[in-house]
C-alpha cells in the first residue's frame, strides 16, 4: 500500500493527527468537528460552514451527539454567522445525517432550514452496525428532503456550491466544488487518513475518475485533515484500488477451485493490519470479490 495511505499505520497501531474543534481553514470555509470520533470517523465527522457574512451553508451534520451544537454555536459566533441557509448532506450514513433534528431544533425552530441530499431512484439498504446501520428517513423525514441534481449549485455570499453525483461509498453520494476556491468537498470518498469502505467498486472506480477530471485544488474530506494536492490523493486512491483489484485476482487465480473467504484473502494482503482495521478491509474485499463475480472473473 502507499506510504501517503498508510502513513498514520506505525508499529502495528493507528496514530491520527489532532485536529481542532474549530478551524477556519480559508475565509470562505471553517471546519467543525462532530464530535462523534471513533474506528470509522477517525477524529470525527467534519462538518463545514461556508460562506461569508451573516447567513451560511452548513455542510454534514455528523451523528447527533449533544456535544456538537455548543462548538457549532462558537464557530458560527466566531465566524459572524448569525443564521443557516441551509443544510447539504453529502450522503445518507447517519454520522452525517444524524446531527439535522438537533441542528433544526436548536437553530431552525423545529423544521425551518432546508435540507439539501441527492436522492436516487432507490435507496440503499441499510447494513452492518456502523455508518449504515440506520434508515435515513428515521432520521429525517423523506419528504422534508429537499432533492439534490448533479450540477446544481447552490448559492451564498462569497460561496458558489457546485453539486456532483459521484456513487460508489453511498450511492447519493455526492462532492461538491467551491467555485471560488476550485477546492472540493469530497464527502468520504476520499479521506484526509487513510482510505475509506465503498459498497460498489464499479461505481467508486469510476466516480474518482470524475473527481480526478474536476482537478480540485484541495480536498475538504468528511473525515481527516485538509488534503492540500487534491489530484495527488485521487490518482492515489485509484492506483490503490486497481491494484488492490489485481491482487486479488492473483490469489483467486493460485488455486482456481479452492474457496476463497475474505477474510483469507485479507490476512494475505494486509499481513500486518492493526486489528481495529481488519473489519473494514474485510468489508472491502467482499466488495471486490462481488465486483469480480460481476464480471465473470470469480
Amino acid at each position: 500500500m502507499s506510504r501517503v495511505l498508510t502513513q498514520h499505520i506505525k508499529g502495528g497501531s493507528r496514530t491520527l493527527p489532532p485536529l481542532e474543534n474549530i478551524t477556519m481553514i480559508t475565509p470562505l470555509v471553517t471546519r467543525i468537528l462532530a464530535q462523534n470520533g471513533g474506528p470509522y470517523t477517525l477524529q470525527g465527522t467534519n462538518t463545514y460552514l461556508v460562506g461569508k457574512g451573516s447567513e451560511r451553508l452548513l455542510i454534514d451534520t455528523g451523528s447527533g451527539n449533544p456535544e456538537y451544537i455548543p462548538v457549532l454555536k462558537e464557530a458560527m459566533n466566531k465566524a459572524g454567522c448569525e443564521t443557516l441557509k441551509g443544510i447539504i448532506i453529502t450522503h445518507w450514513h447517519h454520522d452525517h445525517l444524524g446531527g439535522v433534528p438537533s441542528i433544526q431544533q436548536v437553530f431552525g425552530n423545529g423544521n425551518s432550514i432546508p435540507v439539501y441530499k441527492f436522492m436516487p431512484k432507490e435507496m440503499e439498504k441499510t447494513f452492518g452496525k456502523g455508518e449504515g446501520a440506520k434508515d435515513p428517513f428515521t432520521i429525517w423525514p423523506e419528504n422534508k428532503f429537499v432533492p439534490l441534481q448533479s450540477e446544481q449549485k447552490l448559492f451564498c455570499e462569497g460561496a458558489t456550491l457546485r453539486m456532483v453525483h459521484t456513487p460508489g461509498h453511498a450511492n447519493d453520494h455526492i462532492v461538491i466544488v467551491l467555485e471560488e476556491e476550485g477546492s472540493m468537498f469530497s464527502g468520504d470518498n476520499v479521506l484526509g487518513t487513510g482510505t475509506g469502505v465503498f459498497r460498489d467498486l464499479g461505481s467508486y472506480i469510476r466516480s474518482l475518475n470524475v473527481m480526478l477530471n474536476l482537478n480540485p485544488k484541495s480536498l475538504y474530506p468528511g473525515h481527516g485533515p485538509v488534503v492540500a494536492d487534491g489530484p495527488a490523493l485521487i490518482k492515489e486512491y485509484i492506483s490503490h484500488r486497481m491494484k488492490r483489484l489485481d491482487q486479488v485476482k492473483e490469489i483467486l487465480s493460485r488455486t482456481p477451485l479452492k474457496a476463497w473467504t475474505s477474510s483469507e484473502i485479507v490476512q494475505i494482503i494486509y499481513p500486518s493490519l492493526p486489528e481495529n482495521l481488519v473489519p473494514p478491509a474485510t468489508y472491502n474485499t467482499m466488495r471486490v470479490l462481488q465486483a469480480l463475480q460481476d464480471d465473470g472473473k470469480a
